[in-house]
């Protein structure tokens, strides 16, 4: 695979908070087991009463957040996060994920749907690679 793209260039990336990555992509949110208590609890719920109610398996069998039937996270209000405070850990990495920032091209694909991309402080590659071990 050879160099990863945030090894070979300095990565700006600074939240807009704009929801673009809550309700234009219209894939999974991943939810790892040590996200669910912190979610449960933002909610008033038992951890298990936040599985049956909020979260779904996909194919593969790795457990994600449902979506409302526009395709938008279950969380997503009027482009704003509701547990914004207690996000899944893949919400927490966005954008230092694996398909979008080690290569060139994921990286200006996404930047072309996620105004956050381009501004704010460098990322070191420690502190993106920090991100990457949360993302999916």
């Amino acid at each position: 695979m050879g160099t990863p793209y945030y090894r070979k260039t300095a990565l700006r990336f600074e939240c807009q908070r704009c929801g673009a990555c809550c309700s234009t992509w219209h894939g999974n949110v991943y939810v790892r087991p040590e996200d669910i208590p912190g979610l449960a609890s933002a909610l008033g719920l038992l951890p298990e009463q936040f599985i049956v109610e909020y979260t779904r398996r996909d194919l593969l069998g790795h457990r994600h957040l449902i979506l409302k039937e526009n395709g938008h996270c279950i969380f997503c209000e009027d482009d704003a996060c509701t547990v914004n405070s207690v996000k899944p850990g893949a919400c927490f990495a966005w954008p230092f994920w694996r398909k979008v920032c080690t290569t060139r091209r994921g990286w200006e694909r996404t930047a072309k749907r996620c105004p956050g991309i381009g501004k704010g402080r460098k990322w070191s590659p420690e502190e993106i690679e920090a991100r990457l071990m949360l993302s999916p």
